[in-house]
């Protein structure tokens, strides 16, 4: 037996097979980081107004469909993402160093921290406006699913800052957003869904509001990406 078995007759089987090794790992590593983020804001979401006392931000249907039918199609996504310019210029990485690394720790707790604070503030001033249940569900429905679609470009590299990125090289990732951004619209447009899904009818003011608010939030995120990633 051997830790190594060539099927080919060259050397350069072993190069692009850690190639692979290491493009699949990138690529695990900007799903988990996708996924926790995306669940620890809404975790913020909730506990903080179950903390205040105040109506539940988000019914369980409502989770379910930005968390199955918005965030799921870009889980599959990343997976495909191709592989990074200086993926073979990089040090070897240890055998004991899992998936979730402390700079990667770190940031999955500065984007959850930024994106839930963002929703739990829109949150108290929809309250403070005073503004019925529904339509503040519904609010917070369209907040939570601009905000896991915006910052998934962002995830593309966990490095580069945004502007640096292909943001055109995963079709998978383009398809991905085109679905969910329509599964957005067909929740918030059909009345059959809006009806499944407790939905009310808003105003394109806000929806505009909470684009702005979500473009700030990617903004905060790749200074938060900044921070965690400087040592890389």
């Amino acid at each position: 037996s051997a830790d190594l078995v060539l099927i080919e007759n060259g050397l350069q089987v072993i190069v692009e097979t850690i190639k692979a090794g290491r493009q699949i790992m990138d690529n695990v590593k900007k799903i988990v980081a996708y996924l926790l983020s995306t669940g620890f804001s809404e975790l913020l979401l909730v506990g903080g107004a179950l903390a205040a006392s105040g109506p539940i931000p988000l019914l369980p249907a409502q989770i379910l469909w930005v968390n199955v039918i918005e965030s799921g199609f870009m889980n599959f996504a990343f997976a495909f993402e191709p592989e990074e310019h200086d993926l073979m210029r990089r040090d070897p990485r240890r055998v004991s160093e899992g998936i979730l690394t402390g700079p990667l720790r770190l940031l999955i707790f500065l984007v959850a921290l930024t994106t839930g604070s963002f929703l739990v503030a829109l949150y108290f001033w929809l309250l403070r406006i005073g503004i019925s249940e529904e339509n503040l569900r519904t609010f917070m429905f369209i907040g939570v699913a601009v905000d896991s679609i915006f910052f998934s470009l962002s995830m593309k590299n966990l490095k580069k800052p945004l502007w640096k990125i292909h943001l055109f090289s995963n079709k998978y990732l383009l398809a991905a957003l085109a679905l969910s951004l329509t599964a957005l619209f067909a929740a918030l447009a059909a009345p059959p869904l809006q009806t499944l899904l407790s939905l009310t009818p808003f105003s394109l003011e806000v929806f505009f509001l909470i684009i702005g608010l979500g473009i700030i939030n990617v903004g905060v995120i790749e200074v938060a990406k900044s921070v965690a990633f400087r040592g890389e």
